[in-house]
C-alpha cells in the first residue's frame, strides 16, 4: 500500500511518469541510428585488384606477418586451389586429398593466395597476360594436348614474362629458360654459338645432357665486384637457338617437365604438381644425366622423407619453404641458400608464384577472351574466386 501511495505521489506532482522521457530519447535514437544503417550502407571492401603502379614485381617474398587475410578470402580460392593443384596430386598419387583440407600444404595454399593479392596490384603484371596472348595460349593448349597441368602455363610468366628473347647472366634462354644442356637433352637445336670475351670461341654448341656447376662452364664468366660477383653470359649469337622458339621450346619443356611427373617416388608423395614446379627451377635428377646435385627435387624430397615424421610427403614444399627476402635469391650470393631445409633459396619461393601467376591468368583470359575455344573453360572461375578480383581490361592497360 505504501509503495502505491508513492508512485500516486510522483504521478500528481509530475504530470508525466520520470521514465517516460528517457525511454522516449532512448527509442528515437535507436530508431536514427537504424535509419542511418539503412540509408547509408556500410563502405564496400576493395576487391583483390589494381593500382595503376608500374612496379614490375619479378618474385614475391610472401612472409607469415602477411597471410593474416581474412577467411573468406581464403575460402574463395579454394576451388581453384583444388582444380588446377590438389586434384592432379589425389590423381597421381592415389591418396584421397582433393576435397580434404587437412592434408593440403596450408603453407603453400596461403603463400599463394598472399601472392596473388600482391601480383594483382600492378598494372605491368597484367600487361604480361595481354603480351603473351598468343603464346599463353599456345602453351596451355600443348599441356592439355600432353595430359598435364595446365597450371604449368604460369612457369614462364615467373622465368622471362613470356619474353622470348630473354637470356639469363648464366645462359638460359627463352620463355622456359633452358641452360644450353638442358635444351640439348630435350632434343632443342642450339649449335653455331659465337662466345665473346679471353679467349673467344666459335661455332660452340652444348654435347652434354646436364649443365655443369656454374664455374666450369665455357659460356660464363665469373665477375668479381666491391659488392660480391655477378655472373656474365658469353654467348652472343648462335645461328641456330631452338630454345628462343615458343613450340619448339615448349616441346622439348613438356619432356623435360614429365622428368619430375613421372618419377614414382615423387608421384606417390601427394605434392607431384608443386615438386614438378620446383624442379624445373632446381633440377630434377641430374645424377641421372652425369651431373650430381643435392639441390636437385628428387634427393632433396628423399632427404626430406627419412627426417619429417609426416605420413606422407603431402606438405614437403611448404615445409622447406624457410628463406627469408633478407636472402634475395636473385644475389648469387645466396642462389643455393637452404635456411635449413632441403630446397635451395630460387626454389623455396618458385612454386607459390607460379601458382598465383595461372590463377590471375585464367581471370584475365576468361574475362577479356572467353570466347577463344582455349579459354572458354575457364569462364566457370569468372561467377567463383575471379568475382574477388579487380580484372582490368586491354583499354585499362593500354592508358
Amino acid at each position: 500500500e505504501f509503495i502505491e501511495n508513492q508512485i500516486e505521489v510522483r504521478k500528481i506532482e509530475s504530470g508525466v511518469p520520470k521514465w517516460v522521457i528517457p525511454a522516449f530519447l532512448g527509442t528515437t535514437i535507436v530508431f536514427i541510428a537504424a535509419l542511418v544503417i539503412v540509408l547509408i550502407p556500410p563502405p564496400e571492401e576493395r576487391p583483390i585488384g589494381l593500382l595503376f603502379d608500374d612496379k614490375d614485381p619479378e618474385l614475391t617474398f610472401i612472409m607469415e606477418e602477411e597471410l593474416n587475410l581474412e577467411a573468406s578470402v581464403l575460402e574463395g580460392f579454394d576451388q581453384p586451389f583444388e582444380d588446377f593443384v590438389m586434384r592432379y596430386n589425389a590423381k597421381e598419387s592415389g591418396l584421397d586429398i582433393s576435397n580434404d583440407k587437412d592434408m593440403w600444404d596450408d603453407v603453400f595454399y596461403k603463400k599463394t593466395i598472399g601472392a596473388v593479392t600482391h601480383f594483382a596490384k600492378y598494372k605491368s603484371f597484367w600487361k604480361t597476360f595481354e603480351e603473351s596472348l598468343q603464346d599463353y595460349s599456345t602453351v596451355v593448349s600443348m599441356l592439355r594436348e600432353d595430359g598435364l597441368p595446365e597450371v604449368f602455363a604460369a612457369i614462364p610468366v615467373q622465368e622471362t614474362r613470356y619474353n622470348a628473347k630473354a637470356l639469363s647472366p648464366v645462359c638460359a634462354a627463352g620463355i622456359w629458360q633452358f641452360m644450353p644442356e638442358v635444351g640439348n637433352r630435350v632434343g632443342l637445336k642450339i649449335r653455331g654459338c659465337t662466345l665473346s670475351g679471353v679467349g673467344s670461341v666459335k661455332d660452340w654448341k652444348p654435347t652434354r645432357d646436364a649443365a655443369p656447376n656454374v664455374a666450369k662452364t665455357d659460356y660464363v664468366r665469373k665477375e668479381m665486384k666491391a659488392s660480391g660477383f655477378k655472373y656474365i653470359c658469353k654467348i652472343k649469337s648462335c645461328k641456330e637457338d631452338e630454345r628462343i622458339d615458343v613450340e619448339a621450346s615448349t616441346t622439348g619443356a613438356i619432356k623435360l617437365l614429365h622428368e619430375a611427373w613421372d618419377d614414382d617416388e615423387l608421384k606417390e608423395s601427394g605434392s607431384i604438381v608443386q615438386m614438378t614446379i620446383v624442379a624445373h627451377n632446381v633440377g630434377y635428377h641430374d645424377a641421372k644425366f652425369g651431373q650430381k646435385r643435392s639441390t636437385n627435387i628428387l634427393p632433396g624430397y628423399r632427404k626430406y622423407s627419412k627426417k619429417s615424421k609426416r605420413e606422407h610427403g603431402t606438405h614437403f614444399y611448404g615445409d622447406n619453404i624457410r628463406c627469408g627476402s633478407d636472402k634475395d635469391p636473385h644475389e648469387p650470393q645466396y642462389y643455393a641458400s637452404r635456411c635449413g631445409g632441403v630446397i635451395p633459396n630460387q626454389g623455396q619461393h618458385y612454386g607459390y608464384n607460379v601458382v598465383a601467376q595461372h590463377m590471375l591468368a585464367v581471370c584475365y583470359y576468361a574475362q577479356n577472351y572467353g570466347t577463344e575455344t582455349v579459354f572458354r573453360p575457364w569462364k566457370t572461375y569468372l561467377n567463383g574466386y575471379c568475382s574477388n578480383i579487380e580484372i582490368p581490361t586491354p583499354e585499362q592497360l593500354e592508358k
